[in-house]
Parts: structure tokens; sequence; C-alpha cells
């Protein structure tokens, strides 16, 4: 039996996620967020895509508490750093800045920051 590569499931996983609405259900539910922020500080820019699209489709759908569980685990500044990147992989629709900076501003309008 003949196994999927790492890339190929990756390729699998990020056109499927790219086909997601942001305000549809997302069928995950986390209480701490230490899983997603391994992935979306991952230096693969497919592997990052899973964790910072997840946590902004969830900061849409759940916003207050998922916002409140972001300020309680400081994740922030590391969403920012994604939100300023422009070296990520352009295949990538929305790209991670994009979606970093969807994360950010949900956070800030919640808070008022």
């Amino acid at each position: 039996d003949v196994q999927p590569s790492r890339q190929s499931m990756l390729d699998f996983m990020v056109t499927e996620m790219q086909q997601w609405s942001m305000e549809g259900e997302i069928w995950i539910d986390f209480n701490s967020l230490t899983s997603l922020m391994k992935t979306a500080k991952s230096p693969d820019d497919k592997v990052a895509y899973w964790g910072v699209r997840i946590l902004a489709g969830l900061s849409v759908i759940r916003k207050e508490f998922y916002c409140n569980l972001m300020r309680k685990e400081g994740v922030i500044p590391v969403f920012k750093e994604i939100a300023a990147r422009s070296d990520y992989d352009v295949s990538l629709s929305p790209s991670l800045p994009q979606l970093a900076r969807i994360v950010v501003e949900n956070y800030e309008l919640f808070f008022g920051v």
C-alpha cells in the first residue's frame, strides 16, 4: 500500500481549508492554543497555514471565547509578526499575513485596543 507523501497531504489540507468560509462553522474546539501556536510558528508555510487559518475562523465565529483565550495565553505578538511578513508562500490564498491580520483585528476590536 502506497502512502501519500507529506507534501501531497499538506497540499490537500491547504486546498480544503482555502474553500472554508470564514463565517462557517468549524467543528473543532480548543481549551488551549498550544497546538495551534506550534503549527502557526512552523517554518513551513503550509503547516503554519493550518494554525493561523483555524484561529482566524474561530476568532470570527466564537470571538468572545477565543479573544479571551488569546489574551490569557499571550499569542497576539506572534500573529502581529506573521501579519508583518513579506516572505510567505504566495500560492496560499488568503495569505498567511491576511489571516494573521484577521486574528489581530478581531482581537483588537473585541478589546477596543
